[in-house]
């Protein structure tokens, strides 16, 4: 692997992880929310409160299982290392900078797949770079993007990484 292509690489991962990390814990908000106020409908004066309780159980352990928050916090610091690397790869040599991109990696977070585009298209932006195949987001992916907080802007992907006539 050439130092631009760890560059990159540093960058796509750096994003990812900002934007699982976001993710995580929006859904872990939104569930506390839910909780919270179903858990205030059982004392209205609402029929049914046997449902909200079910909803209200089913809910806590959907976000006592799959730990929304703690997995928010780990992106988080892993989304820090990678910029921590970027901001000192110009001070390492080639050997050092690899060595320290391969550490990280290898305590990367799970990371939903729908993201990684978006995020190569963060990547893209951010580097200056065209990609020989733009990627074209579908609409799930921009939407799961979107609520990420890392929906690159289309128009300026394109725009720079759609050849024009007459160009190369």
């Amino acid at each position: 692997m050439t130092r631009y292509e760890m560059i990159y690489q540093l960058n796509h991962s750096h994003y990812l992880e900002r934007m699982q990390s976001t993710l995580w814990g929006r859904i872990d908000r939104f569930l506390s929310a839910l909780i919270f106020f179903l858990g205030a409908s059982v004392f209205a004066s609402f029929k049914g409160t046997m449902a909200y309780g079910a909803l209200i159980a089913l809910f806590s352990a959907i976000s006592f299982i799959y730990q929304f928050g703690k997995a928010s916090a780990a992106a988080d610091l892993q989304a820090v290392r990678y910029l921590q690397l970027i901001r000192n790869e110009p001070s390492l040599t080639d050997e050092q900078l690899k060595a320290e991109f391969l550490r990280i990696e290898s305590i990367d977070t799970k990371v939903w797949h729908i993201l990684e585009f978006a995020a190569q298209q963060r990547a893209t932006i951010v580097l200056g770079l065209k990609d020989e195949t733009p990627i074209t987001l579908t609409r799930c992916q921009k939407i799961l993007s979107w609520l990420a907080g890392g929906l690159p802007n289309q128009a300026d992907y394109l725009a720079n990484n759609v050849k024009k006539p007459g160009e190369e």
